[in-house]
């Protein structure tokens, strides 16, 4: 009963909105032949949007009309004029499914957006004073598989404008994060995306600069309410503590104030970014924070690999179910699916690079012992290791002690038959100048 009663409110709350959006639509196309008689189409459609962020419901308005400039706009239109504009607003008017319809038609959904509409709605102030709000705050953790983000509505809920010409991120303090993540990679509405890249040694990001983002102004009652998108990723193997810092001026009074998000006194939001070298590529070696723990974690993972191929090469090589069961034990086959598939190769491609790098950096002579064993074993089945270190083939090649060392490592890449390959081993290792 209470669902039903919970299900009926929110149906009438959308008709509400939907009944305020197709009134607002309708009095725009009555003034259209008066207000764009001897109009040119991109002043025309400047007078639609406008008209459009004056809707009565926070948000749709906003959305709507950034939508239309970009569908009709006549450098990104492609075909499209102002008169397919009012056509899609004549047929919204038709019923309101053909309202909400239309809508889909341009990526805009209701019920994505129904919930912060709500939340804005209680929130508007019967005031004069501008009251400049965070609403409907959230973290997506996407991290490493794409950006971690940031998701927050902003607007001024009571009275006059206000305009907000930066919107700072402020990193109040960070931390080494020493996990290995070793998993690989197997037309929006309108949002406004902010992106920074985070490093240790910056403090504070003015979002609107780095993306080249103009100054906003915020009116009255949430007019030009606007939904951010903050997409973050970072230099660093680093867990930080951020927080949004708003500068803002009230229009009217010329006095200006900041808006905090979290407000101050309230724990920051805390994202963490570890060493991802599957997906991200901006964790350069040598800027691995706490390096020595990190190339700890990935040495154990990879003698794990090179036990799974020994003890199975023992008894029966070409028992790739086997290896696959204790790959997925060893966390990793979840990612590969199957020695024999390409997928290896290219894990292999990831993480060997930045494991040779880090090894000669932190002098771990056996991590390069490892790594050449592994590529002894992945001989026997379909994976192209010669692959996985052409970038570092040179760094490992400036190991060996002369030139015949390096003839003998280049034919050790490029042979194919295990045995010969564990014969040139020895060789390598004997002819490589000590780490030290």
């Amino acid at each position: 009963m209470v669902d039903n009663l919970k299900g009926r409110e929110e149906s009438t709350f959308v008709v509400s909105f939907v009944k305020k959006a197709r009134d607002h639509i309708a009095s725009l196309l009555g003034k259209l032949p008066t207000v764009l008689k001897d109009q040119g189409d991109e002043i025309a459609l400047q007078v639609i949007c406008d008209e459009l962020r004056k809707m009565p419901v926070p948000l749709l308005g906003t959305f709507l009309a950034a939508t239309v400039e970009r569908v009709f706009g006549t450098e990104q239109g492609k075909g499209q004029t102002v008169v397919n504009a009012i056509e899609m607003l004549q047929a919204m008017q038709t019923s309101d499914e053909a309202f909400q319809r239309e809508l889909e038609r341009l990526n805009i959904y209701l019920p994505e957006i129904k919930e912060e509409i709500a939340e804005l709605e209680r929130l508007i102030l019967d005031q004069q004073v501008p009251c400049l709000k965070v609403v409907s705050a959230k973290t997506d953790l996407k991290y490493p598989v794409e950006d971690n983000e940031i998701h927050l509505v902003l607007a001024n809920t009571g009275g006059g404008s206000v305009t907000v010409e930066e919107i700072y991120l402020d990193a109040e303090k960070w931390e080494p994060d020493t996990t290995v993540d070793y998993s690989i990679p197997a037309a929006p509405w309108p949002i406004l995306f902010l992106k920074a890249k985070l490093s240790v040694d910056e403090a504070h990001y003015p979002l609107f600069r780095l993306n080249q983002a103009s100054p906003r102004i915020f009116n009255e009652g949430g007019a030009g309410a606007e939904r951010l998108i903050i997409q973050l990723s970072s230099l660093h193997n680093a867990r930080y503590s951020l927080r949004l810092r708003i500068p803002y001026l009230d229009l009217a009074s010329n006095e200006s104030d900041t808006l905090y998000h979290p407000p101050l006194g309230e724990a920051p939001i805390d994202l963490s970014f570890c060493y991802a070298p599957g997906w991200n590529k901006d964790v350069a070696p040598q800027s691995v924070l706490e390096r020595k723990k990190v190339l700890q974690d990935m040495e154990v993972k990879f003698r794990g690999i090179l036990s799974i191929f020994e003890e199975v090469h023992q008894s029966d090589p070409s028992n790739t179910p086997r290896i696959d069961e204790m790959l997925k034990d060893l966390g990793i086959a979840p990612y590969l699916q199957t020695v024999r598939t390409g997928l290896f190769g290219s894990f292999l491609e990831h993480f060997i690079p930045p494991l040779v790098a880090m090894a000669i950096l932190e002098k771990r002579q056996q991590v390069l012992e490892v790594i050449l064993r592994i590529l002894c074993y992945l001989s026997e089945y379909e994976v192209d290791e010669e692959r996985t270190v052409h970038l570092h083939i040179e760094e490992l090649a400036t190991l060996a002690n002369n030139q015949m060392v390096e003839q003998v490592l280049e034919s050790f890449m490029k042979e194919r038959d295990f045995s010969r390959k564990m014969q040139l081993l020895p060789q390598i290792l004997a002819g490589m100048k000590p780490l030290i």
